[in-house]
């Protein structure tokens, strides 16, 4: 059904990888001068695997946290409890003289209500504009590096 979606995304996410982190580090090591160059890449992987991680999980937590409506968090606490009573219940299978057939058929039950409870958990979250505001930010990023970027004139050298 979505499974083209989650293809695109790990084909997106590699070349992703490719252009920003590699980019960097090929253009690091281009740009800093050789007695400097280890500690550019080091500055570099601070900067955008530290702090930009970092900074980058603190900001989309406080997204999904307001696009997650009450409706979601009802759900998602129906899940916790719906996944409590299946242990409940698979404990009982446990015991020695329970009534398995019974006690299976309760268990697969409660294994749909969890599974429909994360379904509606899942579209009771606003999802267009979750991923919006990180696309615009994303935007507004490559907008300001092609406008600031200037590559490094290359040094001439007369013809030998």
């Amino acid at each position: 059904m979505v499974s083209w979606m989650i293809i695109g995304g790990i084909v997106l996410h590699g070349i992703c990888y490719d252009f920003f982190f590699v980019t960097g580090q090929i253009y690091t090591d281009q740009a800093a001068p050789k007695h400097i160059r280890a500690q550019a890449q080091g500055l570099l992987v601070l900067f955008t695997l530290g702090l930009g991680m970092l900074i980058g999980a603190q900001v989309a937590g406080k997204i999904e946290t307001q696009h997650t409506p009450p409706a979601s968090k009802a759900q998602a606490q129906l899940v916790i409890e719906t996944a409590a009573e299946i242990e409940n219940v698979k404990a009982r299978l446990a015991v020695p003289g329970a009534d398995t057939a019974a006690l299976e058929t309760e268990r697969q039950n409660l294994e749909l209500a969890k599974t429909e409870a994360r379904i509606d958990e899942l579209k009771a979250i606003e999802w267009k504009p979750l991923w919006l505001k990180p696309a615009g930010f994303a935007a507004a990023i490559l907008v300001l590096f092609v406008l600031a970027f200037r590559s490094p004139k290359a040094a001439t050298r007369p013809p030998s």
